[in-house]
Parts: structure tokens; sequence; C-alpha cells
């Protein structure tokens, strides 16, 4: 008799359950506008607006969206929704893109479906659509799937490219170093700071000038200051057009740099201003480079 006087968390009444509401947030990147405390700040409100109460919180952080593996936060939730151990009624996450940026677009569409089905009314409270499981709605949410989808796709080929280009300047490393060492030299390379350090006393540092064009303006070029550079030199390796291909090879003094916002950038009218040297090929620049350190 007691014990049918006990209500447990996954037997609530129902209208009880209609006026609380769990949410998901995710973060995979250090993107301010997708923080987990933007996302928190964003559902709050959408929830005081519709009188909800917050009773759960599913959270993944620092976790890609491309895969559902190691996303604890996701994972409990289907569990939970899947199982019947859920006190709330509605589900609240920032954007249709936080389920994940699956490239197979029906995955995300197949956890709303799960919840749905368990009577979990989802909301996405940053989007502009209400998703009240209208046409309009459903075909809103494909094309942002879609989106999702190409974005991490469209980051996944730039970051390859991007290996590949660093992956063959440090080949142009080593044959620096070898270049060093037929003279007599002692050089070492630093593969985790892309640095040679020369009869351990000269540095020479290792970047990728990037190409951005930004409308009419002339084209420039930016290398990013992931580490703070040691005093010595730098050689870049400068990208043509949209990045595709290696335009020319570039030897500068590490105290040209002056980086804001860890980028350094300039133009071909700076160039001579930064003191910065131009070689067609790696071989002009790396017998340049030994006859002067």
């Amino acid at each position: 008799m007691v014990q049918a006087l006990i209500v447990h968390k996954d037997r609530l009444p129902q209208p009880q359950k209609m006026h609380q509401a769990a949410q998901y947030v995710r973060m995979s990147t250090d993107y301010q506008k997708y923080s987990i405390e933007n996302q928190a700040v964003v559902i709050a409100a959408y929830a005081e607006l519709h009188k909800l109460t917050i009773v759960r919180t599913y959270r993944d952080e620092g976790e890609s969206g491309l895969k559902i593996e190691n996303r604890t936060g996701l994972t409990e939730l289907i569990d939970d929704v899947q199982s019947g151990r859920i006190e709330f009624g509605h589900l609240l996450v920032f954007d249709v893109s936080r389920w994940g940026r699956f490239q197979d677009v029906d995955e995300s569409a197949h956890y709303e479906f799960i919840c749905r089905k368990a009577g979990v009314k989802v909301a996405y409270c940053a989007e502009q659509f209400d998703n009240d499981g209208s046409l309009l709605s459903s075909i809103v949410k494909n094309i942002k799937r879609v989106m999702a989808a190409e974005f991490s796709q469209d980051r996944f080929d730039k970051l390859d490219a991007h290996r590949k280009w660093v992956n063959f300047h440090l080949e142009n490393a080593n044959r620096l170093r070898e270049a060093f060492e037929d003279v007599g030299r002692r050089a070492t390379l630093d593969q985790s700071t892309e640095c040679l350090r020369i009869d351990n006393a000269v540095n020479i540092c290792f970047r990728l000038a990037k190409w951005r064009k930004y409308g009419r303006q002339p084209p420039r070029w930016a290398m990013v200051g992931r580490v703070a550079l040691q005093k010595g030199w730098v050689v870049a390796l400068r990208m043509g057009e949209n990045n595709e291909a290696v335009l020319d090879y570039l030897l500068l003094p590490s105290a040209s740099l002056s980086f804001k916002s860890h980028v350094f950038s300039f133009s071909e009218d700076t160039r001579a201003a930064y003191k910065i040297e131009r070689f067609q090929t790696f071989e002009a620049l790396s017998r340049s480079l030994v006859e002067r350190v």
C-alpha cells in the first residue's frame, strides 16, 4: 500500500511531464557561437518563454558530430527515451546540427523520430521555424541536415589538404637539414614546432602562407602563429589561388613577423616592407640560407 503512493520519475502523470524538459547540448570545436554556455542561454530563454522547467541535461563536450561513438550524452538520452526512464515531455536543442553533422542525413532524423515516438516533443530553440510536424518544417530540417553534412565534409577536405601541404613542407625541412649536414653543420628538426635548429644556435621555422581574397582587394597571404617563434628565420611555402598549388617560397627573419590574433598577413605590395625574400624553387632558397647562416 505504501509503495503504491510513491510516484516514480518514469511514471509521472503525463500533464506533469509536459511542463518539464530536458536539454541536449554539444560542442566539438572552439567556435564561440556553439559554446555550451551560449547554447544553454538560448535554451533557457526558450524554456522560460514556453513555461517549461529544465529537469535534465544531456551533454557532449569536445566530441565530433560525425559519429555517435564516444558521445555519451546523446547515447544516454536515446537509451533513456527508449526505456521510458524519462521525467520530461520536451527535448530542447539549440539547432538541427546539434544532433550531429552525420554524412547520412537520415541518422539525425532517426534520433528525433525515436524521441517523437516516445511522446517527447523536440524543439530547436535557435531556429526560425516551429518543429510542428508540418511539411514546411520537414523540408527545412532536411535542408539543414544536408547543410550540416556538407559543412562537415568541407572542413574535412580542407583539413586533409592542409595536412598534405604541411607534410610536404616538412619534407622540405628534412631536405634543408640534410643540406646543412652536408657542409658539416649540426641540424635537428623538431616536428612538433616545425622548426629546424642549426648548431644549437639558429632557428629556422617552417610555415604555410595561405592565399586569401577579400572582395576586390588584392590577394593577401596569411601565416598562423600556433607557437611563439624563436629568433631566427622563417621559411614559408606560399600557396597560389584557392590554395591549390605552390606559388613560390619565401624567406624572412622571424623578427619581421607581427602577429595579430595569432595571424600574420601580408600582400605582394607589403612583402618588401617585411623584408620577405622570394624564391622560385626550394633549392634556390636552401642554397641561399646555407650560405648566410
